[in-house]
């Protein structure tokens, strides 16, 4: 049941997108003017806030992060080693690590961890992703934007000015400083913030069609394989060498077993990526985010 109140938000709203493109109330450029609005604008804020008001100094389990950012760096390789098995094209590539590093752990994450364990593991968890979020953010972008158009400098030039990364280091920075944000900035930020997900999700249920997933079957299958199976074993394997045990074993393998990030379709639009593969991966993860919670949770 605790997995279940973390999913079937997820899907409703995916759903409700869906229905939304069928009414005809939500056409293509709708979708992609709200995307962007999404990646330049609402991520953005809700990563500044997310981060800003966290307490980095407590309930930091090391371990527990090591063995999250290695798994994360062996499924970036074997991603990157999948893509060039099926000879995809570079902007596609970049797609394909994305999918299989950058985790839903906020929107999908946060709900289950705190459904399954409560206010404790919440705090761990909040903790971890700001070290996660950065760095899963920093892959993906980087392998966009090697697929891309970027190149040599232009490709340290889009990863250092990303709205994502700004978000991210503005967050870990007020956090830091330990500044307390006037109540109408935290207001506007909570709110800016919050069309997020939401938005991204109905946006991603608008795109969401069988024939994209069929087209990008083996891509995406590959994508799902690693981001919700291998990579979870892998950190479980790591944790177990380090003696991670309880909360923080929980936290971090439901974390890393996050279907790939919704948001993710938004950055490949604007990092030049396939948006259709990336739509047909974060599909392919989030309908098999079911049984794969239900799995890492029980050997948890």
């Amino acid at each position: 049941m605790a997995v279940l109140h973390g999913v079937i938000p997820v899907f409703l709203l995916l759903g409700l997108g869906t229905l939304a493109r069928r009414l005809g109330w939500a056409g293509d450029e709708f979708i992609r003017d709200l995307n962007r609005v999404i990646y330049w604008f609402a991520i953005p804020a809700l990563l500044l806030r997310l981060l800003g008001k966290a307490h980095l100094g407590t309930a930091f389990s090391g371990p527990m992060i090591l063995a999250c950012l290695v798994a994360g760096l062996v499924s970036t390789l074997l991603a990157a080693a999948v893509a060039a098995m099926l000879r995809e094209p570079p902007r596609r590539r970049g797609v394909i690590v994305q999918a299989a590093v950058r985790g839903n752990l906020v929107y999908m994450g946060f709900p289950v961890i705190f459904a399954a364990a409560g206010t404790e593991a919440l705090t761990v968890a909040a903790v971890t992703v700001a070290v996660l979020i950065p760095f899963q953010n920093l892959i993906s972008i980087w392998a966009l934007a090697l697929g891309g158009e970027h190149r040599g400098l232009a490709v340290l030039r889009a990863i250092v000015l990303n709205p994502v990364v700004l978000g991210v280091a503005g967050g870990v920075a007020w956090a830091m400083a330990g500044w307390q944000a006037w109540p109408w900035l935290d207001n506007f930020l909570r709110l800016l913030g919050n069309i997020a997900m939401p938005g991204a999700l109905l946006a991603m249920g608008a795109q969401l069609e069988l024939r994209a997933l069929e087209a990008n079957r083996a891509a995406a299958a590959w994508a799902t394989l690693l981001k919700v199976g291998v990579t979870p074993a892998i950190g479980l394997a790591i944790m177990a060498a380090l003696g991670v045990t309880g909360t923080p074993r929980l936290v971090g393998l439901l974390l890393l077993a996050a279907p790939t990030a919704i948001a993710s379709t938004a950055i490949a639009q604007e990092m030049g990526g396939d948006i259709d593969l990336s739509t047909a991966c974060v599909m392919a993860a989030s309908l098999a985010a079911l049984p794969a919670y239900v799995l890492w949770g029980l050997l948890a």
